[in-house]
């Protein structure tokens, strides 16, 4: 079957290069090497050259239904690569090849159309995820495809340097974690949340949950109900002083924070509407404590589709992690398991309010005895304080800024997050520039008007906010 779309394919790859040779603007002949008919086909997390073609079945993924694939690949520098793909159909044409650039998929059995490889940006050292929507071509669950590498070459020294890209996995997208196609795959730990957060909203974990003593890696698994950014953040407790490190994807460093002066902005992630984004996070440098806490946190998320702004919620739908010797697929089994620590969780979680609330009425009790004590020693307190100068209340310096620093940023959107969680205290300066609705409380309506005015939505001059 496949002989007869061959010419066509040679046919892609001459056009998927030329497409190629402009990267870094270089001055480059017009010249490639259409692929052999007898380039080599490769097996996962191996190397594959230029024309090299890994062929796998859809049978290996175990799903009557597959809508979408997840490729993984790894190249040794940062540019262009250019891939192909070629699925079976249950139907005629039975055979038809992805065209990326125009989203569609394309009949190439009578030899006439030609189909350009697709360009995917890849980064040096770091894993890209090329995900392929199969909705519209029907694939045959019992039948094959072919995933080939049309151009990958280094052109950083101003010289085109041929390399190879490394396939990590091949997989079915129709979940945050399928198993690849690769013999061996293992289970990888998983904490199932399945919740909704708003701008503002933590997500509070264990690192006991996955049962590993050496975590590199973290995955959150999220779903957007719009398309466009989201900006995360996340705390992990540590096994050595400080105890708590920040992480700061911009520039891919772990911060500590505890002295409240270094800032670490969120990081963003591109996300699409109702599709599963898996966000991956290498903790291998912060010495994490596998048996402390987590925080990921949602700085913020809206949908702007409609040419304004519309706070919209996240769905964490799942957390895994990589340890070493941990392999990269998820089942069943092990969602389950984790469903049941997550209950486990949520009852503890419910214990401890029942405690908080039994608190509480304590302290409501010691107030009542305490109160005619203090009656009795109020007109000594009066006299005192008729002759002591009176403490005047902090006054507003610039609304949101609780640090001080004179600016509105994402430290300040922590510190009101924090002071919020009961996780930190503020100053009365701090608290009167977070006190954005002058009502002598911060809550968490002031929160996100600092939240607003870190992002520039919104003005000095439209505080105090009135109700």
């Amino acid at each position: 079957m496949f002989s007869g779309t061959m010419s066509n394919r040679m046919k892609a790859a001459a056009i998927a290069a030329l497409m190629c040779l402009s990267v870094a603007g270089a001055a480059v002949p017009l010249m490639y090497n259409a692929p052999d008919v007898s380039a080599a086909t490769v097996s996962v997390g191996k190397s594959m050259k230029a024309n090299d073609t890994y062929k796998g079945k859809f049978s290996d993924f175990k799903s009557d239904k597959i809508t979408e694939m997840v490729i993984t690949v790894e190249a040794p520098y940062s540019g262009n690569m250019s891939f192909g793909l070629g699925v079976s159909t249950k139907d005629d044409p039975y055979w038809l090849e992805y065209d990326g650039k125009n989203e569609k998929w394309v009949d190439t059995e009578g030899g006439e159309i030609e189909v350009p490889g697709t360009e995917v940006k890849v980064t040096k050292g770091k894993e890209t995820e090329i995900k392929i929507d199969l909705s519209k071509a029907d694939v045959d669950p019992k039948g094959t495809f072919e995933f080939r590498n049309y151009y990958s070459a280094d052109w950083s020294s101003g010289k085109e340097n041929p390399v190879a890209i490394k396939l990590i996995s091949v997989g079915d997208g129709g979940a945050a974690a399928e198993e690849t196609t690769e013999a061996g795959a293992g289970d990888l730990p998983t904490i199932t949340v399945g919740k909704e957060y708003a701008a503002g909203k933590n997500y509070g974990g264990s690192f006991a949950g996955f049962k590993l003593d050496d975590i590199q890696e973290l995955i959150v698994n999220v779903k957007a109900p719009y398309t466009g950014n989201f900006s995360y953040g996340l705390g992990v407790s540590t096994k050595d002083e400080p105890y708590w490190l920040e992480y700061d994807g911009k520039n891919e460093d772990w911060v500590d924070t505890e002295g409240g002066t270094i800032e670490v902005p969120g990081t963003e992630v591109k996300v699409t509407k109702g599709e599963v984004t898996a966000i991956k996070i290498d903790v291998s440098k912060a010495g994490i404590n596998p048996k402390g806490t987590f925080e990921f946190r949602n700085y913020y998320s809206a949908d702007w589709s409609s040419g304004k702004e519309k706070p919209v919620s996240i769905e964490i739908v799942s957390i895994q992690a990589k340890g070493k010797g941990t392999t990269t697929a998820t089942t069943e089994a092990t969602t389950k398991a984790t469903e049941a620590t997550t209950k486990a969780t949520e009852a503890t979680t419910k214990a401890t309010e029942a405690t908080t609330k039994a608190t509480e009425a304590t302290t409501k009790a010691t107030e009542a005895t305490t109160e005619p004590t203090t009656k009795a020693t109020e007109p000594t307190t009066k006299a005192t304080e008729a002759t002591e100068p009176t403490k005047e209340a902090a006054k507003v310096t610039l609304y949101g800024d609780l640090n001080a620093d004179k600016d509105v940023n994402i430290m300040d959107v922590i510190a009101v997050n924090k002071y919020l969680l009961g996780l930190k205290d503020l100053d009365d300066q701090a608290l009167a520039n977070a006190d954005v609705n002058a009502d002598s409380k911060v809550q968490s309506d002031d929160g996100l008007h600092v939240l607003k005015l870190a992002l520039e939505m919104e003005k000095q001059a439209d505080f105090p906010v009135k109700k």
